[in-house]
């Protein structure tokens, strides 16, 4: 069973709950996904960190670098300070998804198992917390890409009300049921709701379902944002 995924209710904040703090993710993270029936899949995504990354083009290769390396710490010897050959940290899962399968693989799969499922997510700390709940939707849910895309999301976090700091809350959008949240609630989980008109955290998600004994690709866009899904010559679908 899959019971927050059912029909969704209206959901007032069950406690007060402190302010959002501001969005801090604006234009830097692209996101698609491409897919066709014979079992190929791209999940790409591309952070420049900032809008324009670091605004460096290496000569005929027409695309920005990122400027991530600005999240690192000042202080020597701290926690993300720079030192030489540090990769870094990164929220970026793209995600192919494979089922078990023909030993052999099948006509288009690797040996024991053939392709499912694409996805890929922008929202800076959204962007994990997305990808685990669209692919658990689809998983134990037994929604379709874009019922999964749809459906709402969580992100456990920081409770800024905890003075040292290591207390968790957990961000939710609307549409949870009730029952579960004040269930929660009583074991103690702290809950603030977000989604406010304007407010821009989610990881706005790209998602394809690839089915290759019916030979059939199902895509799925984000309404969170101006996303689409669409067919492109030759029968791929194109999510971003």
């Amino acid at each position: 069973m899959f019971p927050t995924l059912g029909p969704f209710e209206p959901f007032e904040p069950l406690e007060p709950s402190e302010p959002s703090e501001p969005s801090r993710i604006s234009t830097g993270t692209t996101a698609f996904v491409v897919a066709d029936a014979e079992g190929n899949m791209i999940a790409f995504t591309q952070t420049l960190s900032t809008w324009g990354g670091n605004f460096y083009v290496s000569k005929g290769l027409g695309f920005l670098y990122n400027d991530h390396f600005r999240g690192g710490g000042g202080r020597g010897g701290g926690f993300g300070s720079l030192l030489p050959l540090m990769r870094s940290s990164s929220t970026s899962v793209p995600t192919l998804l494979f089922a078990p399968g023909p030993v052999d693989g099948g006509r288009y799969g690797i040996p024991g198992f053939v392709p499912r499922l694409a996805v890929g997510c922008a929202g800076n700390a959204w962007i994990p917390a997305s990808t685990y709940s669209i692919v658990t939707a689809v998983v134990d849910g037994g929604l379709s890409m874009q019922q999964a895309i749809e459906a709402p999301r969580f992100l456990v976090s920081r409770d800024p009300a905890d003075p040292i700091g290591t207390g968790a809350r957990i961000e939710i959008e609307d549409r949870f049921p009730r029952a579960i949240l004040q269930d929660l609630i009583t074991r103690g989980h702290r809950f603030q709701k977000i989604g406010r008109k304007g407010e821009l955290r989610y990881g706005y998600a790209s998602g394809v379902l690839v089915d290759t004994l019916r030979g059939r690709v199902e895509g799925g866009a984000d309404p969170r944002r101006s996303h689409a899904a669409v067919a492109v010559e030759g029968g791929a679908t194109l999510s971003q």
